[in-house]
């Protein structure tokens, strides 16, 4: 049997197993040549003086030093490049420190005159912690070089060549790029000096006659669902066939489909809260809002998904992510499903909030934000208040929340406050106002469930909030370990909530739907294997993988589980029926069977 095609993909940089969240629509192609260039400029080499920028990390000079100036990373050796790099992660602010090229403001002046069609840049990333550290820095060193209304395309070397076609330029320092970019049909323009680039630009522009012309409007709406999602992911496609477009898209669409990325596909796009934010503002800022035409700007199909995100965002404001202004939108937004958070637990988040603004090591303007069952909307007595503490700075977890433990107890407004570090996630934990509470440091996993099943609930009818309030209710009855317990986490029990209720709702064999389900789970969480029918990924989310997850739970708590969920389908209704007797009857079938 063939051996499978595995990628290596970047840390924390995951290809989906989907291009896109649904099959590609057809979209119609004409024959007809382009009437306009579309063109895209490397950074690296050719705009930002990338060896001056390797030089000064080694004053000492060296043999590294003596190879830099003639060429980047292909002379260099295996063992002096990892050498290089190193040095590169090291420099927090390499990638944005970059100077010009000694002739990069005169080229881009020329390019930014000459040619009609807004040009773009296309740049490639390195590989492991550097590469997600230049995404960020390459983006802020155009926007304030080249102006924040260039596209900026930040991708993998080897996929440059996605972004060719008829019509499409690339400038690049790079020659071995030429075949690949040639055999999709584009033009390639082999940077060594200026005034040789001006000079094939000025013959490109010349033979094609389409210097001159305007950009013809768009007869179709962009049709979200038809692009290749994975391509405007820093790691790339790298599906060697892959059926959807790869073309490029505006920013406002990008910072969509990256928001998009971080709720439904588990990957790693924001390392903060104020880039999270900055993403948001991006897509939902009022100036957007106001250019949105419905005949050009997204299909109907990728707007309502638009607007339902939107209101999601809207309502979480309330949790304590920075999202006010998109209350200022005159877009009206329909009542929440959820209820508000209670006094208490507002009162809380108060108390903490203004305590931790005192704390310098924490930076700037920290951020406390309502998580776990609170944050999910499935809260019910005696349920945990979990807080996430964001801050835009890279500082210590431990070292942090040690601070915060450190002003709780010169304060005295909390009690029993235990700090547990020797944990994979150091944990604070303690009572306030009634209210046992637990905080970590920039999880910005626990900010993506809080999404992913807020979204859930207002796509779905009334009845999931109260069927995820009543799987708390039996965890609790029956004495299920959590996660301090070596149980799992209540998240997961919630996410299978969720499952359950998307593939049983309205289906006449709901009860052999759920039993071959729960099978399923038994399997998936006693190996501790990701499949692709995960039974803990909501309908349309990208595989649920969260490590060897049944790892140290008893066996007995998963039969209790299959037993009683196979005995309550078996002994009521089907779970389609909905009302007061199908919220009575699902209490008295999760805290009464066997």
């Amino acid at each position: 049997m063939a051996a499978s095609y595995a990628p290596r993909f970047q840390p924390g940089l995951h290809a989906p197993h989907l291009c896109g969240p649904c099959r590609p629509v057809d979209v119609p192609k004409t024959p007809q040549a382009p009437t306009h260039v579309q063109l895209y400029c490397d950074l690296d080499g050719v705009l930002a003086d990338f060896n001056k920028g390797c030089l000064a990390l080694f004053p000492e000079g060296g043999a590294i030093a003596a190879k830099i100036p003639t060429h980047t990373v292909t002379k260099l050796t295996w063992k002096e490049e990892g050498e290089m790099w190193r040095r590169i992660e090291e420099k927090s602010d390499f990638f944005l420190s970059l100077d010009w090229t000694s002739d990069g403001e005169e080229l881009w002046r020329w390019i930014d005159w000459n040619i009609v069609s807004s040009p773009a840049v296309l740049t490639g990333l390195p590989m492991g912690r550097a590469g997600q550290m230049a995404a960020k820095q390459k983006e802020q060193w155009c926007h304030e070089k080249l102006g924040s209304e260039v596209a900026v395309y930040c991708c993998g070397t080897r996929n440059k060549q996605k972004f060719s076609g008829q019509g499409c330029v690339l400038i690049d320092d790079r020659g071995d790029l030429r075949e690949a970019w040639e055999a999709r049909g584009g033009i390639f323009v082999h940077h060594t000096s200026t005034a040789e680039t001006i000079r094939q630009l000025r013959e490109i522009l010349k033979s094609s006659q389409i210097g001159s012309g305007s950009t013809p409007a768009q007869e179709v709406p962009l049709q979200m669902t038809s692009i290749c999602w994975a391509a405007q992911t820093p790691a790339g496609c790298f599906k060697p066939k892959c059926r959807y477009l790869h073309v490029p898209v505006s920013r406002r669409h990008r910072c969509w489909i990256q928001l998009w990325g971080f709720v439904w596909w588990h990957q790693r796009m924001f390392d903060d809260l104020p880039s999270f934010v900055d993403c948001i503002r991006s897509v939902y800022s009022p100036k957007h809002q106001a250019a949105f035409q419905a005949d050009k700007d997204m299909d109907e199909q990728s707007h309502g998904a638009f607007r339902s995100m939107l209101e999601t965002l809207r309502e979480s404001c309330e949790l304590g992510l920075p999202l006010d202004f998109l209350r200022a939108m005159d877009h009206p937004s329909p009542p929440s499903p959820l209820p508000p958070l209670p006094r208490q637990v507002r009162d809380v988040l108060a108390q903490v909030s203004a305590l931790v603004q005192t704390l310098d090591v924490l930076g700037p303007d920290p951020k406390v934000v309502v998580a776990g069952s609170m944050g999910l909307g499935a809260d019910v007595g005696g349920s945990d208040l979990d807080l996430v503490l964001c801050c835009d700075i890279e500082v210590n977890p431990k070292t942090a929340l040690a601070a915060v433990t450190e002003d709780l107890l010169k304060a005295g407004e909390a009690v029993d406050v235990i700090l547990l570090e020797q944990v994979a996630v150091p944990l604070l934990s303690f009572r306030m106002a009634g209210l046992s509470v637990d905080v970590t440091l920039n999880q910005m996993s626990s900010i993506r469930d809080i999404l992913l099943f807020r979204y859930a609930l207002r796509t779905a009818g009334p009845e999931l909030s109260s069927m995820l309030r009543l799987v708390k209710m039996w965890l609790k009855a029956r004495r299920i370990p959590g996660t301090k317990q070596g149980g799992f986490p209540t998240v997961v029990w919630l996410r299978l909530a969720i499952r359950f209720y998307q593939e049983c709702k309205g289906s006449s064999k709901a009860r052999r739907v759920a039993r071959d389900w729960l099978r399923r789970f038994m399997v998936w969480a006693w190996q501790g294997l990701p499949t692709g029918g995960s039974p803990l990924a909501l309908a349309g989310e990208q595989e649920y993988y969260s490590g060897r997850l049944a790892a140290g739970v008893p066996a007995g708590t998963l039969l209790l589980f299959v037993c009683e969920m196979v005995a309550f389908l078996e002994k009521s209704p089907a779970p389609s029926a909905v009302g007061e007797d199908f919220f009575r009857w699902s209490f008295f079938g999760f805290l009464q069977c066997h």
